[in-house]
């Protein structure tokens, strides 16, 4: 979904690094490492099946357009279920847009509902928005995204996985490229 958006080049790519990294810090086996990784890449693969003039859309969306764009989960999760390989990695694409107290989407999944893999996706995929230049924003610095995503741990976010993005943020590992605003 990358190649048709440009303000969002290379982020499915950083949301797998980050992704694996965290996984990798909560003591996640090489098996599980390796399908988050994968799901990461493709979580928003179902944006391939929303219209350009939303998905590149420069303000914020109506409701009626963000309606749309949050069937992007559930389009995503249908590409992927048609392979065989990928029906692991569903869970990743389909469920990185709920939150843990239930206000999330497509399902309005709560706590424990919402599998591990989901959970770091939502983290690592919230930071890269955060600490990219969009039409509508400008990048925030690491540390303030960091911040607001253990702001809300336990709410939106599953609290070790937040704790494992500060950790992996606080070691060095996890380089942020401190984006050029697109001309």
């Amino acid at each position: 979904s990358d190649e048709k958006d440009p303000y969002t080049h290379g982020h499915s790519e950083r949301v797998s690094r980050y992704s694996v990294l965290i996984a990798k810090h909560l003591g996640m086996s090489e098996e599980e490492v390796d399908k988050i990784r994968i799901s990461a890449l493709l979580h928003d693969i179902g944006k391939i099946g929303i219209e350009d003039k939303i998905l590149k859309k420069p303000g914020m969306l109506t409701p009626d357009e963000f309606a749309i764009m949050k069937q992007h989960p559930q389009k995503g999760a249908a590409i992927a279920s048609r392979v065989a390989q990928l029906r692991e990695m569903v869970p990743g694409i389909e469920l990185h847009h709920e939150w843990l107290d239930g206000r999330g989407y497509p399902y309005g999944l709560k706590g424990n509902e919402i599998p591990r893999m989901a959970c770091i996706i939502s983290v690592s995929d919230t930071f890269d928005a955060m600490t990219t230049h969009r039409p509508y924003q400008t990048a925030m610095e690491p540390s303030v995204a960091i911040e607001y995503i253990r702001s809300c741990a336990g709410q939106k976010f599953d609290a070790d996985v937040a704790t494992a993005l500060e950790a992996v943020y606080a070691s060095g590992e996890m380089k942020v490229q401190r984006a050029a605003a697109l001309v």
